[in-house]
């Protein structure tokens, strides 16, 4: 299975006839241009790409065009979404700080498209449609143990928790994500996350299964196996 970007394009859900609950009217922001030119990037912002380009220096192969990825934080548009905004005050939770519709392993090696949201205290997965009733996971920022993305330059992240809730995701932002999570973990516990780099990852999915991601910078690009292995 090889790592790719996703599309920021999301289907619209059709609608049974008996339905009669009203789901969130997302439309999805539009395809930004080549290395994002037109974007406005706060101070913040620009100073977070500035340190993450020290940060990561040595210890991970980037794509030029990543050095030049602007960090635009709610890459999808669910500040204008008046249900995600309920969403978070349910939580006790405010302002989005990474948005992105991504590939999430979901059962084994089979990977699923979600949508990662990143707000103050919490990591979100959430349906595709914004259907709230369904695949939803709420996890909480600070109960991180760790974070592993390989060498190469895939789009490939594994972030860490216990109870076998770690988490596999594929994001063309993922740079922009991995800061993110690394300064809201230190405000939240006032201590560093842990961070580590290797092109063999292993993370338990259950009791009894091990899942093992591997990396292989190939001529067509970084090739990611992913393997099931009984303890």
């Amino acid at each position: 299975m090889s790592s790719s970007s996703t599309s920021s394009h999301l289907k619209p859900k059709k609608r049974n006839a008996k339905q009669t609950k009203e789901k969130p009217s997302f439309k999805p922001a539009e395809v930004l241009p080549a290395e994002n030119e037109f974007i406005f990037e706060s101070l913040e912002q620009k100073k977070l790409r500035e340190e993450s380009d020290i940060f990561f220096e040595k210890k991970k192969k980037r794509r030029a065009s990543s050095f030049r990825k602007k960090f635009y934080n709610d890459h999808i548009g669910l500040n204008d979404i008046a249900e995600v905004s309920d969403l978070l005050t349910q939580h006790n939770d405010e302002g989005i700080l990474f948005s992105d519709k991504t590939s999430r392993l979901a059962a084994r090696t089979h990977m699923t498209e979600c949508i990662c949201l990143v707000s103050t205290n919490y990591i979100y997965f959430l349906d595709t449609h914004l259907d709230f009733d369904d695949d939803f996971n709420i996890l909480p920022i600070s109960d991180i143990i760790k974070v592993i993305t390989s060498k190469e330059s895939d789009n490939a992240v594994v972030i860490f928790f216990g109870d076998y809730k770690s988490q596999l995701i594929l994001t063309p932002y993922k740079i922009e994500l991995m800061m993110i999570l690394k300064n809201q973990y230190k405000m939240l516990t006032e201590n560093d996350l842990d961070f580590e780099f290797s092109n063999s990852i292993e993370f338990p999915v259950n009791k009894d299964t091990m899942l093992e991601a591997s990396f292989v910078e190939t001529k067509d690009g970084v090739k990611m196996t992913l393997f099931c292995k009984g303890y």
